[in-house]
């Protein structure tokens, strides 16, 4: 009597990694995102299907990294992608080697049970991005480091140009300062084109690039203009402070920002130390002019005054009474909600 045999089903190739984090990798990922040729949504399907990672130390954690999510789940898990746009996030993740596709005959995606365990499964293998994990960390730290460098030059450059701006009234030179301008906001600008820019901002200052200590406040200011500029700050503060602030807390604001701005020192002669929240963002005090003029166009970014308004006011009152003014406006950020309107009223 011939004996029939049960077929036997088909078994996956096995790829275990450790997963106690499955997150871990993301962070590396998102990173490196134009280097990997990947989009937003490329990494929302990628975390997607890292969401599908059985838990460590439940039921179903079998230190697989094979997962079977279905369209429709995948699609939920990725804020309504249609499966259209899934395929070609899955296409890209694959290519960019960070995954790896188990197909089945039939090209669906299901598990492999044996006694009620999933031992196996047809889907997308995530043991590529895990296998690549140290690589792909110090990939990232070497882009980030390469960005961070860009970033300080392109602050080099952008200081260098309001000081050229400030010591130009050449048509030509400002039509070509406004182009380093725009060139300088590319994103695919390279080191190598910033510190171009650089040398050339280096040539049209020529000699007006002198060092000296700080204090680099307008020589012709007097302690006297310094109590002037104070006189209407209390107006100042109720034309931007919110106006949630009750009268008696107004006046009373007012009064002690008054009396704090009289005893403020002559920026001719004062020490870097008196700038108190200044100096407590850029502990180190600076030695020249251009180190002065990019912490200001540093402080104006991070308060979104504009740089064509910072160069109007390092012209007319300098850059020791510029600072005066950021340092009052960092002390009271919490109630003043238009900084360069501020700013404007202060240095007028």
């Amino acid at each position: 009597m011939k004996h029939v045999r049960a077929p036997q089903p088909a078994v996956a190739e096995r790829s275990v990694a450790p997963v106690a984090d499955p997150y871990r990798v993301i962070q590396s990922i998102r990173t490196l995102r134009r280097e990997l040729g990947l989009t937003s949504n490329d990494l929302a399907t990628l975390q997607a299907l890292i969401s599908f990672v059985p838990k460590k130390d439940s039921a179903s954690d079998n230190g697989m990294t094979i997962v079977f999510p279905s369209n429709a789940s995948l699609s939920e898990r990725t804020n309504g992608l249609d499966e259209r746009t899934l395929r070609r996030c899955i296409s890209r993740l694959v290519r960019s080697g960070l995954i790896n596709r188990r197909d089945s005959a039939t090209r669906k995606r299901f598990p492999l049970r044996y006694g009620g365990v999933i031992r196996d499964a047809f889907g997308f293998d995530l043991a590529p991005m895990y296998h690549r994990e140290q690589e792909l960390k110090a990939w990232a730290q070497e882009v980030s480091q390469d960005a961070e460098q860009l970033r300080s030059l392109k602050a080099k450059a952008l200081a260098l140009r309001v000081e050229a701006m400030a010591h130009t009234n050449d048509e030509k030179i400002v039509t070509l300062l406004a182009e380093i301008r725009k060139t300088l906001r590319r994103t695919t600008l390279s080191q190598e084109d910033v510190i171009k820019i650089i040398d050339r901002l280096h040539g049209i200052l020529g000699n007006h690039e002198d060092k000296f200590q700080f204090p680099a406040g307008n020589p012709a200011m007097t302690i006297g203009e310094t109590a002037k500029m104070s006189a209407t700050t209390g107006q100042n503060d109720r034309l931007v402070e919110s106006k949630t602030l009750n009268f008696t807390k107004r006046r009373k604001d007012s009064l002690e920002t008054t009396r704090n701005l009289k005893k403020q020192h002559d920026p001719k002669t004062m020490d870097w130390t008196d700038l108190v929240h200044v100096s407590s963002f850029y502990p180190n005090e600076p030695r020249d002019r251009q180190t002065v003029i990019r912490i200001i166009t540093d402080i104006g970014s991070l308060l979104r005054v504009n740089q064509e308004k910072l160069l109007a006011h390092l012209q007319t009152s300098g850059p020791g009474r510029v600072l005066l003014a950021l340092d009052t406006i960092i002390g009271k950020a919490s109630h003043i909600r238009h900084p360069a309107r501020y700013l404007d009223r202060v240095l007028s």
